[in-house]
Formats: C-alpha cells, structure tokens, sequence
C-alpha cells in the first residue's frame, strides 16, 4: 500500500482496492491525485486504523462497497459523539460470517476491535438500521458477547476528527468515480 507524507497524523482512515495496480489505497490520496478512478466498481473497501506507529485492519478483509460503510461510519460518528459503543458491520452481503468492528470509548480513548456474529438471526443485521437493538445487545451483553480481537486504542477526540474527514472522502469519492463513468 502506498502512502502519502503526513498519512501518518490520522489515525483512522478508508482505503480501497485498486486491482489495476494490485494494492489497497488511501482515498484520501487518490483524491489528491489528478486519478479518474473510473476503475473503482464500489464493491471493496478497507479501514486503516493506526495505534502509534502500528496499522491495524488495513488489507485484512474487505468490507464490501465504500457507499455503505461510509453510511454507517456517520452512525458509528453518533454513537461516539454520546458516548456508546458503535458497531461497524461489513458490507458484503454474499457471505454470513463477516468482520464487525467494535469501537469501545472509555474516558479519553477508543478501544477498535474486530468480532464476528455467528447468530444467524442477527448477521445481516446493520447496526445502522431498524431492529439493531438485538445486535447491540448481542454484542455487549457480557453473558454473550462474542469473541473480540483487540486492535488498539485511539484517542477519541482524533478519531472522531477522522471519521467525519472519512465520510466526506468517500462522499468526494464516489462522485469522481460516478463522474468518470457516466
């Protein structure tokens, strides 16, 4: 994956794949590039989450089309904003066991941890729509949470700074990519 100077200062980032040069990348550098994108097909994206010097998540799954993990970072940005937990839920919609990404605020950092949901009642639940009390629930209740791979923790008040920088990347984004296609 390549990455820009000063890349480094965010903590937590969208990237996607570009299979023309076979590597994950920033959107955020592809926006400052004269790139078209045109390439981009909406269906992969990844999280880059950087705890100091290490990044977490970055090529290990795809979770599915930009669009929709972008529509649910604005509802993980809430959650933070009150001080809850917030769930993200991979987008991709051809499988029932995907990568969740928990974010865990507690004083003045965020836990981000990866799980999974194998309860076939909830796994094509979105923590962002109808009905997504039973995931929360699910995934905090002590007595039935499921297994969680730490990721680090971030200060909150950078992620929350980066997640909004995020959504109005990918927004920017997918305009360009619609523009070079239509």
């Amino acid at each position: 994956m390549s990455s820009r100077p000063g890349d480094a200062t965010r903590i937590f980032e969208l990237g996607v794949y570009d299979e023309t040069d076979d590597e994950t990348v920033c959107v955020l550098e592809l926006l400052a590039s004269d790139a078209s994108c045109a390439w981009y097909d909406d269906d992969s994206s990844v999280l880059i989450v950087r705890d100091g010097d290490v990044e977490q998540l970055r090529e290990e799954w795809n979770l599915g089309p930009l669009s929709r993990v972008a529509e649910q970072l604005e509802h993980v940005q809430q959650r933070l904003d009150a001080g809850q937990s917030a769930i993200l839920r991979s987008a991709v919609m051809d499988e029932n066991v995907v990568p969740w990404v928990l974010f865990t605020p507690a004083q003045d950092t965020t836990a981000v941890s990866v799980f999974f949901v194998t309860d076939p009642s909830l796994t094509r639940q979105f923590p962002d729509r109808p009905g997504a009390d039973a995931l929360y629930t699910h995934v905090l209740d002590a007595d039935d949470r499921p297994e969680q791979q730490p990721r680090g923790a971030v200060r909150t008040e950078r992620l929350l700074g980066d997640l909004v920088l995020s959504v109005c990347e990918a927004g920017v984004f997918l305009k360009r990519v619609r523009a070079h296609q239509a």
